[in-house]
Order: structure tokens, then sequence, then C-alpha cells
């Protein structure tokens, strides 16, 4: 019980470093909803390519409804129209967000947490058992 303890303590400290380490502090759930066509990137225009479609993101940020477009696109567009993710917004200009990605640091968190969980219910399992000298 008191390994599984220490596995969440750790779980608990890798996601508040997680946190911590954010360019944009606030967060948010973001649907599409729009798809605008604009001019591509260097790499695009490098390519050939003479429209990329940017999406239209829709999201609440400190109780004030936004509608802005994101800023990374494609031809085709990487996002689908009516997709739901979640977003990191800038607490001080609440229209500059970005996509919120999955790091090792979340892959971390979850190890960590799930193991905890198994290894705390594992020992009181393992208590009880002995304590009905049943082992």
């Amino acid at each position: 019980m008191i390994g599984g303890g220490l596995l969440l303590v750790g779980s608990a400290i890798s996601r508040a470093y997680k946190e911590a380490i954010q360019e944009y502090k606030g967060k948010s759930t973001g649907t599409v909803i729009e798809i605008v066509a604009g001019p591509p990137d260097e790499i695009g225009a490098a390519a050939g390519i003479h429209d990329y479609y940017y999406p239209v993101i829709a999201y609440y940020a400190a109780g004030i409804f936004y509608k802005e477009r994101y800023k990374v696109g494609g031809n085709p567009c990487p996002l689908k129209l009516n997709q739901k993710m979640e977003i990191r917004y800038n607490l001080k200009n609440q229209t500059q967000f970005t996509l919120a990605e999955t790091t090792g640091h979340d892959v971390l968190y979850k190890c960590l947490h799930y193991s905890g969980i198994l290894c705390f219910i594992g020992g009181g399992v393992l208590y009880l058992l002995f304590s009905m000298g049943a082992v």
C-alpha cells in the first residue's frame, strides 16, 4: 500500500510539472466549426500548393466565446468539421491558443497513476488476507 501511495504521489508530481512548463495555462474544449481557405506556409508554397485549408475553432475562454482560425493548416485540412479537441489558451490574450498535445509527461503520469492504484488495492487485499489469517 505504501508503494502504491508513493506511485500516486509521483503521478501528482509529474502532472504538476507538466502544467508548470506549459506555455499557455488556460484549458478549454474547442470545436471545429468551419474550414477556410488561405495561403500556404513556406513548405506548402515550395511544394507548389496554392491553397491551404485552416480550421476555425470555437471555444470558451474565461467565460467568453471565441471563434479563431488555427495557425496550422494543410491540404487537406488537418482537422475535420465538428471535431472536438482540448486546447490551451493564453490567459492574457485568449485569442492565442494551441491544441493540447499528448507528451511523454502524459504517458508517465498515466502509468504512475494506474500502477499506484493497482499497487494500493493489491496491498489492501494482501493486508486483509494476512489479517484474517487466510495466507
